[in-house]
């Protein structure tokens, strides 16, 4: 009777859970999918217990059969919890999924779970880990060993993230890690030794909700400060764009072309108007955007300059590929730089801006190129104030699509900047 009441019980917590899910803050929703599947596999696991208490030691041909499959299921949906568990722990870690770490990790609990299912169907023909007796009554194998050193290893799995990169998390975060996964193991040592007791499902839903609520409170939290920043650095970025001197410049030049050159000043005020409204439309934008918008405001940066600068400043485009999108704001301050501190600072302030467009098999590239002065990469000037730019740039990039932003350069030899953007969820 016991042993009912606490899966009933657990069901009960589990529907909970999935309440809290689906009714919960939908602001940021990684903990949803994390949260909805943990529950619902959970629920199904403490059913099968339940179902296997009910018709264990019935007779029949029918129970026996039953009995076998929603014992095979028990045990799957057992080391799928632990399995889904580890894996938001790795992505904790790791949200790209690209650090070698992550991949050895992200193997290594694939292979265990690999070898678990096998176990598993190999038990539910041979009986080679659990079984099902004549009297249907579930029965340890001499491979049960097996699956418990398989969670175990699963489980140190775990432990390496929460002990080696507690920083991934909050305090309070980390705190509720090491109560779930040590009230889990003790149940689990527990229920090795103590045969017909059920702990581990109780435990897990008890621990789990409790976990899940300081998963969201802390996914949210991280959502907002997350937010708070990117909204800050939007301001930052507009502001280290928009200079007096280059609307000063800009407004002396349309100045002039009104009186020896109207139809001209006519395009320079629409160019004007265009550099100005996608700095300030950035401000609302919290999602990467197409390319071609991004390009379209830069050529209207680049018409400006070449007002100011005639024959001085020559553009070239290669573009062979458009169909992508990357943060507001991120092509146009690397141009800018390339002008800026690439060009005109040459002894005759001449020369050549090319950007250049590219898709290969997992990301598209942008390569801004200009035959300037270069400069020295050992000697990094980007960590100067007038650089803020570049570098809300790259932490934007990393942040809202997982890009990347580099230089090579040599002293009087120019510099190429690319921006490397992986296919992923913005991208086709």
């Amino acid at each position: 009777m016991l042993n009912e009441i606490l899966q009933i019980i657990s069901m009960v917590l589990c529907v909970v859970g999935i309440v809290q899910v689906l009714v919960g803050p939908k602001e940021n929703r990684e903990p949803l999918p994390f949260g909805f599947a943990f529950f619902s596999i959970l629920f199904f696991y403490s059913l099968f217990i339940l179902l296997g208490l009910t018709l264990g030691g019935q007779e029949g041909a029918v129970v026996h059969e039953v009995l076998r499959l929603s014992n095979f299921l028990e045990f799957l949906s057992g080391y799928s919890l632990t399995f889904i568990v580890i894996s938001w722990l790795l992505f904790r870690l790791d949200p790209s999924g690209k650090s070698r770490e992550f991949k050895v990790f992200s193997v290594g609990l694939k292979i265990v779970f690999g070898v678990q299912t096998a176990l598993l169907v190999l038990s539910f023909f041979s009986g080679f880990c659990y079984y099902i007796d004549s009297a249907n009554v579930y029965q340890r194998g001499n491979g049960f060993i097996l699956l418990f050193v398989t969670w175990w290893l699963e489980f140190m799995i775990g432990l390496y993230v929460l002990v080696f990169h507690s920083n991934c998390f909050s305090r309070l975060l980390r705190i509720s890690l090491w109560i779930f996964g040590g009230t889990i193991a003790v149940a689990f040592l527990l229920q090795l030794f103590f045969v017909g007791i059920y702990f581990v499902s109780f435990s897990t839903a008890v621990s789990a909700l409790m976990l899940y609520i300081v998963f969201v409170k802390d996914s949210t939290e991280l959502y907002y400060q997350k937010k708070r920043e990117n909204d800050k650095l939007k301001v930052d970025i507009i502001f280290s764009q928009i200079k007096p001197h280059f609307l000063y410049n800009s407004l002396t030049v349309i100045k002039h072309l009104c009186r020896y050159d109207p139809t001209m000043a006519e395009k320079a005020v629409v160019d004007f108007s265009t550099y100005l409204r996608g700095n300030m439309d950035s401000l609302s934008v919290d999602v990467p955007i197409l390319f071609e918008n991004e390009l379209n405001h830069t050529k209207a940066y680049l018409s400006l300059e070449k007002l100011r600068f005639e024959g001085d400043l020559k553009i070239k485009y290669d573009i062979q590929s458009t169909g992508f999108y990357l943060p507001a704001l991120t092509l146009q301050p690397i141009v800018e730089n390339a002008v800026s501190h690439g060009i005109r600072e040459t002894k005759d302030g001449k020369g050549t801006v090319t950007i250049a467009t590219r898709e290969l098999d997992e990301c598209y590239e942008i390569a801004v190129t200009d035959d300037g002065t270069g400069f020295d990469p050992d000697n990094y000037p980007e960590s100067d104030k007038p650089h803020i730019g570049i570098e809300n740039v790259r932490y934007r990039l990393k942040n809202m699509c997982g890009g990347t932003l580099s230089f090579q350069s040599a002293i009087g030899q120019g510099t190429v900047a690319t921006i490397s953007l992986p296919k992923g969820e913005f991208m086709p």
